[in-house]
């Protein structure tokens, strides 16, 4: 094995209110739950990338209003996508 090889990756992020981000991540854009852990929930993205979604009270850290952290989605859809997020009310940047 190399000593540098990676199986994936998992990004945390950490919400005031966990039940809204369970109800973007998952039942929006319909990522599929890996791991829940009541406080914490891991989310599939792509084969080797998730998403952590941790309770704001619970974690290592606090939510905080502004983060120098972009999450970023990659999609050959992205009208499709673009369109789906703006019907569900979703607020959107750019």
């Amino acid at each position: 094995m190399n000593k540098n090889s990676m199986d994936g990756q998992i990004t945390f992020f950490y919400y005031p209110d966990l039940e809204a981000a369970e109800k973007f991540y998952q039942h929006l854009m319909g990522f599929e739950l890996v791991e829940d852990q009541r406080w914490a929930k891991i989310y599939r993205i792509t084969g080797s990338s998730y998403l952590g979604v941790v309770a704001g009270e619970k974690g290592f850290f606090k939510p905080q209003e502004h983060n120098a952290v972009l999450l970023t989605f990659l999609t050959q859809d992205v009208n499709d996508w673009y369109e789906r997020l703006k019907s569900e009310g979703v607020k959107l940047l750019t």
